[in-house]
């Protein structure tokens, strides 16, 4: 009988013990599935949204351990400003302007000489002297100079107060060239004295110059072509001559005896 319940006692100590291990390795499973599930849980990506520019972050940890950063936006279209249609203005017309430029007349009034000088002006060699400036000008296509009276009568003035006062520009007391006309219509000027088959400005020349020797050569050396050839040579001369807004032109050949100035007063 003893030797019986010893042996029932044993059996369900042994029972125990069986159903105790397997609790055991049911509770340790479950803690490893705890732990696989956590550290799942840990490498698992997170993600973020922004809602203030319409993105998703996604972050996380790759096979091997490299960081992944992913950047998504979201589309949305450009608004743009409706535009703005442009108005042209109307242009504005501009009134008719007047000539700034006063064509001077055939007859004005021209001051005399400062301090007479002897000596003429030879007519036909002053109409020489346009024509050959003109055949320039036809060259330059600035047009041809009409011949007047009145300047030409300056210009005579302006050669004789050249031979005793050859300051450029300036009359024997002192006043500018253009008060030669009271109403101002000489515009400008230039003379020159022949020499050598060329010209020189008269305010250039030296005292030998003013000597009839220096003419000791054939008379066609210092005709009015020559001079005006000579002239065209020289920058100055040539832009005065070569004006397009010039339309008048008078004109001067002034024979002292020992000497000749030829020279150009011109106007619009």
């Amino acid at each position: 009988m003893k030797i019986r319940q010893l042996r029932l006692l044993t059996a369900i100590l042994l029972g125990a013990s069986v159903i105790m291990s397997g609790c055991n390795r049911n509770a340790d499973a479950a803690a490893g599935a705890a732990d696989e599930a956590a550290g799942a849980a840990e490498n698992a990506p997170t993600m973020a949204s922004d809602d203030t520019n319409n993105t998703i972050s996604v972050s996380g940890n790759t096979v091997g351990g490299r960081q992944l950063n992913i950047i998504r936006s979201e589309y949305e279209p450009d608004t743009l400003p409706t535009p703005v249609p442009t108005v042209n203005p109307t242009p504005t017309p501009f009134p008719d302007s007047e000539d700034p430029y006063e064509a001077a007349p055939q007859f004005f009034d021209v001051e005399d000489s400062v301090e007479p000088v002897m000596g003429y002006c030879d007519v036909d060699m002053c109409d020489e002297l346009i024509a050959a400036l003109n055949e320039n000008r036809a060259s330059f296509a600035t047009g041809n100079l009409a011949k007047n009276s009145s300047l030409c009568v300056a210009a005579e003035v302006r050669a004789k107060e050249y031979a005793v006062y050859p300051v450029y520009k300036i009359r024997p007391d002192g006043r500018p060239f253009t008060t030669v006309s009271p109403q101002g219509y000489v515009e400008n000027e230039y003379y020159c004295i022949p020499v050598r088959n060329s010209v020189i400005p008269v305010w250039e020349a030296r005292p030998g110059y003013w000597n009839s020797e220096n003419f000791s050569h054939p008379t066609d050396t210092y005709s009015p072509k020559v001079i005006v050839e000579g002239l065209m040579e020289i920058r100055e001369a040539r832009n005065i001559m070569m004006h397009p807004e010039y339309t008048q032109v008078g004109a001067v050949w002034f024979v002292n005896g020992n000497f000749v100035i030829a020279g150009f007063t011109f106007s619009y």
